[in-house]
């Protein structure tokens, strides 16, 4: 962007006249006067977004009307259109208000004004309700509650509206602007949750005591443990008996000069000692289905005394 010989000359006239201002220190004035040179130079390299910055600063220092006018031309040149068209209109009231010497910037910042006027889009914040303390941004501008439901200029494409509230979540809205377009936003902030409180409660409840509990082994481990014991006892017992008879039939009977009635006691105790194998076998399975659900009843959660009491009728 070619910048006008009537910029140069206003701020020249900045430079010269700035350490005259009675309401800066000469390291102030100093400052501001090498803030604008480098913005100056910048902007001769085509380094807006530096020489912006720069002018900025020094007007953090003090303003002009002629460094009001390179700042709204530098936003421009950076495509931030909104602020250009905000900060030459803002010149052109500054201007008028400085008197004759200040018409060539009046005219090429009204200029500025119906360059951009036509280029930018406009955000409509309306609130849904009154809503105490509310507070919005618009592309990360406050936005004053007298323009609340007024057009406020934005640059075109996709900008982000936020609104904050005490007692309220955060509201965060995002909405596509076109040139020349002027899109509403309804703000209808969700109040938080209020906590419930009794006027008796204290503000801060003691925590809750901290009961001991004993913990038990789950049942399957006795009930197990004693259909094992019964079950093995019980194979035991019987084949201990019946090893017993069969030990002394062969004791009386397998050995030369056997009696003679050996031979109806062999039916008798093969008999005998099948039904004995019958328990023995149904003692085994018992016992072995017992050390298993016992086991298993190891590897179960164990039941506390609130919940054993909670099965109890």
């Amino acid at each position: 962007m070619r910048v006008p010989m009537s910029c140069l000359a206003s701020l020249a006239l900045v430079l010269l006249s700035g350490a005259a201002r009675a309401d800066m220190t000469p390291e102030q004035a100093a400052a501001r006067r090498d803030l604008i040179s480098q913005a100056q130079t910048a902007r001769d390299a085509g380094q807006h977004a530096r020489s912006l910055d720069l002018a900025l600063r020094a007007g953090a220092v003090q303003m002009t009307v002629s460094l009001r006018r390179f700042i709204s031309e530098e936003y421009a040149a950076v495509g931030d259109v909104a602020r250009a068209l905000g900060s030459a209109e803002l010149c052109t009231r500054e201007a008028r208000a400085a008197g004759p010497d200040a018409e060539p910037h009046l005219a090429a910042c009204q200029a500025l004004v119906d360059q951009t006027r036509p280029r930018v889009g406009y955000v409509v914040t309306r609130p849904a309700h009154p809503v105490p303390g509310l507070s919005v941004k618009i592309a990360g501008s406050d936005v004053p509650s007298s323009l609340y439901g007024e057009r406020y200029p934005v640059t075109p494409g996709d900008v982000d509206v936020d609104a904050t509230a005490p007692g309220y979540h955060p509201l965060h809205l995002r909405v596509h602007v076109d040139a020349g377009m002027a899109p509403e936003v309804a703000l209808d902030p969700i109040p938080e949750p209020a906590e419930v409180r009794s006027p008796s409660q204290p503000l801060l409840s003691p925590p809750p005591a901290i009961r001991a509990t004993s913990t038990r082994m789950s049942l399957l481990v006795p009930i197990g443990g004693g259909a094992a014991i019964v079950g093995l006892g019980v194979a035991g017992i019987v084949w201990l008996v019946a090893n017993g008879k069969l030990s002394g039939y062969k004791s009386r009977c397998v050995t030369p000069g056997a009696p003679s009635d050996c031979a109806g006691e062999h039916d008798s105790l093969q008999s005998t000692l099948s039904g004995e194998a019958v328990i023995i076998d149904v003692g085994l399975f018992v016992g072995l289905a017992g050390v298993a659900v016992g086991a298993t009843g190891l590897f179960l959660p164990r039941t506390s005394e609130p919940q054993v009491a909670g099965l109890r009728f």
